[in-house]
């Protein structure tokens, strides 16, 4: 039992160990203040391209206008006939005067496939269904390829 008696071996070990950690606290601190310092600089500082496209700096404003026209399209898709009021709308794309997105009524067994057209200022629907419209249509109201078979 002689080791429990002499602690003079075990001081060293403890202040080695508190040493260590103490370098590692100081350093992490002055790792953060670091990256702090770095982050307060590169957000003052102007950014390095002064001319930014007109999509960057107009997103904001342009989000919340979207945002109605998705209403609108659900209204119009609901709208379709006295079966569709209760429809779930989903998937919803609009690129220009066009929307093309899916739909479930409910109890349905499927769900379809709606495009709609924007003209004098509201959405109606101009196909619904379970394939892709025919050419014809597709040329009428200057539909995105691919959102029409060219086939027939």
């Amino acid at each position: 039992m002689k080791y429990l008696k002499d602690n003079r071996g075990v001081l060293p070990v403890v202040v080695a160990i508190l040493v260590v950690l103490l370098v590692a606290v100081v350093g992490v601190a002055l790792y953060n203040v670091s990256k702090a310092h770095q982050n307060t600089t590169t957000a003052a500082r102007p950014s390095p391209s002064p001319s930014k496209s007109p999509t960057a700096t107009s997103s904001p404003s342009v989000l919340p206008a979207v945002q109605p026209d998705n209403d609108q399209v659900v209204q119009a898709v609901r709208g379709y006939d006295s079966q569709s009021a209760n429809d779930t709308i989903t998937g919803i794309t609009i690129v220009g005067l066009n929307a093309k997105g899916n739909g479930t009524s409910p109890g349905a067994p499927s769900g379809y496939r709606f495009i709609a057209h924007k003209s004098s200022g509201s959405w109606k629907v101009i196909y619904r269904g379970q394939e892709q419209p025919g050419k014809a249509l597709g040329e009428q109201y200057g539909l995105p390829a691919g959102w029409y078979s060219t086939a027939y």
